[in-house]
């Protein structure tokens, strides 16, 4: 639903990142839906035609429904169809393949909201404001991003892994987690 601000800023980083790429945007494999499994099942369903390698959901929710659409369709995830999604919500963790995301940053998005409301209200700012926010990417299953896991911690210098409260990893200094 593209009334709603996230889904236009999901959509224009989309096509930030194919411009910055070099690489064309096909307007017939972005698909207008709502956040929820369902949508995510009858676009892919809609996008199989077009035998894409990856499919980048708006969300977590959406890409269950993408996982649903590509074992109906007998596709192996992430070796037929590498999925990604959105916000890093539980059941991210929780799908099989396990699926890979971007994370928010909730916890700090809550607090400069409620700075802005606060200075707004006290009058020391007016209009709308436009502040971004770090997001990191956790790679897990789905995405095939597991065996590039030495691959990146060589590209940063790092040691590949450091262990995480909850059995998370994460490339130090880096924004990527990795979650084996």
């Amino acid at each position: 639903d593209m009334r709603i601000s996230d889904a236009h800023e999901r959509l224009q980083g989309y096509k930030n990142a194919l411009t910055h790429a070099g690489l064309p945007i096909d307007h017939d494999l972005i698909v207008e839906g709502h956040f929820n499994r369902l949508s995510g099942y009858e676009a892919t369903k809609h996008l199989l035609s077009y035998a894409p390698d990856a499919v980048f959901a708006a969300s977590d929710t959406v890409a269950v429904g993408v996982l649903q659409a590509a074992r109906e369709a007998g596709l192996g995830v992430p070796e037929d169809l590498a999925v990604i999604g959105f916000d890093d919500v539980d059941v991210a963790a929780q799908s099989i393949p396990t699926l890979t995301s971007v994370r928010q940053p909730l916890i700090e998005k809550g607090a400069v909201a409620t700075r802005l409301l606060i200075d707004l209200i006290q009058g020391r700012v007016s209009g709308p404001q436009h502040i971004i926010l770090n997001a990191e990417l956790i790679i897990r299953q789905s995405c095939g991003g597991l065996a590039a896991q030495q691959e990146l911690a060589s590209a940063y210098n790092v040691n590949p892994i450091r262990l995480l409260k909850g059995g998370d990893a994460s490339l130090e200094d880096a924004a990527v987690t990795i979650v084996p």
